[in-house]
């Protein structure tokens, strides 16, 4: 059986306009918090503002780091 993942991406979503932060988690907080219709098409926004930086109509910022899984169940625990 394969062993699994130490870690887990966390993203933050940014207003490209103002710079607040408008959400942040893994794939499916975000998917919950901003309603988008599945992990794929989060996936798919963070793969066209990843690609397309010129778009001048863009209107998020996606940040995505690696975090210990560890931190994203210490997290759930406590809410």
């Amino acid at each position: 059986m394969a062993e699994p993942r130490n870690y887990c991406n966390w993203y933050t979503v940014y207003s490209a306009k103002t710079d607040e932060i408008i959400a942040s988690g893994t794939a499916d907080m975000i998917v919950q918090q901003m309603g988008y219709a599945s992990r794929n098409s989060f996936f798919s926004a963070v793969c066209h503002a990843k690609h397309k930086k010129d778009n001048p109509r863009r209107r998020y910022i996606y940040h995505v780091e690696k975090i210990p899984r560890e931190d994203i169940d210490e997290k759930e625990g406590a809410v």
